[in-house]
């Protein structure tokens, strides 16, 4: 294998604060320029900045040799198109083991080149398979250099493993005798003398299914961990090199069997194709362009302006005590608040934008303490602010409240503490005088408590809500790597537009846009196959269902408990556990008004008994009745071993478990579902949602909602608030 001296030396040589301004400088080049230009004419220029970099160094020439630039600009300068063989295999070489190609020089050029081989064969599905083909001969060759690297990455992700294990007290020691840490440790720090075999068994360990090993510090160490065993096992590099040539005919030829809406099935095949060449570190570059090609969201929602407004607005009503001091008179009274929050969303194509909007008047009736005179008034005080509120990804953020105020005050009487009818002509006079000021000052210390009383309110509000999101939602999420690649929210005037993007490193997602068609509706649901089915590879491959999950999912917040309330309650004799099989556990078809789920489970255990995989699938067409919308289950559940051929024969024991699978799953999977309205339990104010579309095409499962609202006035619109007046 090919090496070079990597750093240049008058790299080494800079200090720190050069070499970050070297990078923010050499960034700020690479971002003003990489969309002004084609790609062949960013390559060109990335090509020749690199050079100029390189060549005032001793390594020049050596960089030139190793990169085989002479190669990329003879391409360069043909007039006619390139050849994208002799691309790919430059392109091979920004990948290699050298020392210094993550700098940006080196990564400018290689985006570009990325870029014009991607521009050359096209981003159509022949384009894609005439890529993997002339990617044959881009063979990557790795060593020492990699697996260092790799096994750096492994010790981290050990190292953080160990702290939260020891954090975890005797259940963390549990754990480490369960993985035979320091047997693992110990063949870490061995590198490339490593037991494989040790190896192998404590990787298994990882991914024997148990609960808590979905967490991200198990899952990264098993893949840290994976990763090593491929490097210290790719000794043969010619073996692999055949492997990886073999592996590029298998995408070519899946390539140019994709229609216009690729299949989940075919999706999940390239899928693992790209696994494979993530695994062995080969063609990082079809990878990527692969992945951007089915790299459309594969989850949209949209949410009309009504149905937010009838989670925000609300009537408010409150009686308050009022304490004031105006131009030197003490106030006491009660104030009497009536008014509404009421909200409407601003276009922002960052955010959902949201602004809260409070009307009301204030009544009062006070008594005013000045020296010997008591002064009985009654005021109006028209009340007037704005609050906005933006929902982001990473949850709810306010601004500061704008109030304003307008006060009214009659003077009913006054009255005296001593001193006589003189006094008290003195004390209306000075009373009526001062009444428009007073008025004044007392309307800018009601526009200062509004604005106080709501910024606490809705703070608080948000603080809360961002607890549950955080608690409920993210942080499970987090936990588990299950936090979407991708997420964006807009709003325009009309509804908040939700956009997710769901895919592991190798997973791809849609690779068309959801359709066009808009059903009426409240709440709109777009959901693509490969967001069900990226979920549930990450989420449950490997891992082992049992009752007590049946049952501790019951008992979950929110959606994910609603989801398990109608699953079978009681358990059926002994314990049951499903154990879902590796890479693809589920897959999720959506098609031609039909829905279709298969759960591939590569073994099943009733009690002490054991029994081989099965794979159940139940397929669903959507139905539109008189009473609405039902998916009518096709046939009875089909239940048969992986590998299974029509017209073979069950062994005894495998009929047994399909008997056993056909009695459990027929509750999972009745044979019709009628969904219910939806009734958020923590928004009574939202009402229930009915279902008004339900389809299932190219891909794509549509369902809209129409919000009905609730039966009771006070449900559906009034919640008092606390006290916001003055």
């Amino acid at each position: 294998m090919e090496s070079f001296p990597f750093f240049p030396p008058v790299w080494k040589k800079q200090k720190l604060a050069g070499k970050l301004f070297s990078l923010s400088l050499i960034w700020g080049l690479v971002c003003s320029h990489v969309w002004a230009a084609s790609a062949k004419e960013e390559l060109q220029k990335a090509l020749e900045a690199m050079h100029a970099w390189t060549e005032g160094t001793p390594h020049g020439a050596g960089w030139r040799e190793y990169l085989q630039s002479a190669r990329l600009e003879k391409e360069l300068a043909k007039p006619e198109q390139a050849d994208p063989q002799v691309l790919a295999e430059v392109l091979a070489r920004y990948y290699g083991e050298a020392e210094g190609l993550e700098l940006a020089h080196f990564v400018r050029v290689r985006q570009a080149l990325t870029d014009w081989l991607g521009e050359i064969t096209g981003d159509s599905w022949k384009g894609l398979a005439q890529q993997a083909r002339v990617s044959q001969k881009a063979f990557i060759p790795f060593g020492p250099a990699t697996m260092h690297r790799v096994q750096t990455r492994l010790k981290s992700a050990a190292a953080a493993l160990d702290e939260r294990l020891r954090l975890a007290g005797p259940n963390g020691q549990a754990w480490r005798e369960y993985l035979a840490w320091n047997d693992f440790v110990e063949q870490i720090g061995r590198g490339p003398q490593a037991d494989l075999d040790r190896l192998d068994a404590i990787y298994y360990k990882f991914d024997a299914g148990f609960e808590g090993l979905g967490l991200y510090w198990f899952t990264d160490v098993r893949q840290a961990l994976q990763d090593w065993l491929v490097v210290l096992r790719s000794t043969n590099q010619a073996e692999l090199e055949a492997n990886y040539r073999t592996v590029l005919d298998s995408l070519a030829q899946e390539l140019e069997k994709l229609g216009p809406t690729p299949t989940a099935e075919q999706t999940v095949r390239i899928g693992q194709i790209l696994g494979w060449l993530r695994d062995a570190r080969q063609a990082p570059w079809l990878v990527e362009t692969i992945r951007r090609r089915f790299g459309r969201a594969n989850l949209t929602a949209e949410i009309s302006a009504p149905l937010v407004q009838a989670g925000l607005d609300r009537n408010v009503q409150d009686v308050s005590p009022v304490v004031d001091w105006i131009l030197g008179t003490e106030i006491h009274g009660t104030g009497r608040t009536e008014g509404k929050i009421t909200s409407s969303l601003v276009p922002n194509a960052q955010a959902a934008e949201v602004l809260l909007h409070f009307s009301g008047v204030t009544y009062s009736d006070t008594t005013g303490y000045n020296g010997p005179a008591r002064i009985y008034a009654s005021g109006q005080t028209t009340l007037r602010a704005e609050k906005k509120l933006w929902i982001l990804p990473e949850g709810l953020q306010a601004g500061p409240t704008e109030a304003e105020a307008q006060t009214q005050t009659d003077i009913e009487g006054i009255g005296l503490v001593r001193g006589g009818r003189l006094i008290e002509r003195i004390a209306w006079k000075r009373t009526c005088q001062s009444k428009p000021t007073a008025e004044w000052i007392a309307a800018r210390h009601a526009e200062d408590r509004l604005q106080a009383r709501l910024d606490q309110q809705v703070d608080a509000e948000v603080s809360e809500t961002n607890r549950r999101l955080q608690e409920r939602l993210r942080r499970p999420l987090w936990e588990r790597r299950l936090w979407p690649e991708q997420i964006q929210l807009q709003s325009t005037d009309r509804a908040v537009q939700l956009t997710v993007r769901q895919a592991q490193p190798v997973q791809l997602a849609a690779a068309t846009d959801p359709p066009s068609a808009n059903p009426p509706g409240d709440l709109l649901l777009r959901v693509h196959e490969t967001m069900v089915n990226n979920t549930a590879a990450a989420a449950l491959s490997g891992m082992i269902l049992t009752d007590e999950h049946f049952d501790q999912a019951r008992q979950e917040p929110g959606v994910l408990g609603q989801l398990f309330q109608d699953l079978p309650t009681q358990r059926e004799g002994e314990p049951w556990a499903l154990y879902f099989a590796h890479g693809q556990p589920v897959l999720a078809t959506f098609r031609d008004g039909k829905f279709t789920i298969t759960i591939h489970g590569r073994a099943f255990r009733r009690g002490q008994t054991k029994y081989p995989g099965m794979d159940i699938t139940a397929e669903y067409r959507i139905e539109k009745g008189p009473q609405g919308y039902r998916a009518v289950r096709q046939g009875e559940l089909r239940i048969f071993p992986p590998d299974f051929q029509p017209g073979g024969q069950l062994s005894v024991q495998e009929q047994v478990l399909k008997d056993l699978l056909q009695r459990r799953f027929e509750k999972i999977f009745p044979p019709e579902m009628v969904p219910q309205p939806i009734a958020p339990p923590e928004r009574p104010s939202v009402g229930k949602l009915e279902l008004v579309h339900w389809d299932a095409r190219d891909g794509w499962l549509i369902l809209a909602w129409r919000r009905i609202a609730a039966d009771s006035p006070s449900a559906s619109s009034t919640t008092p608030t606390a006290s916001i007046g003055p």
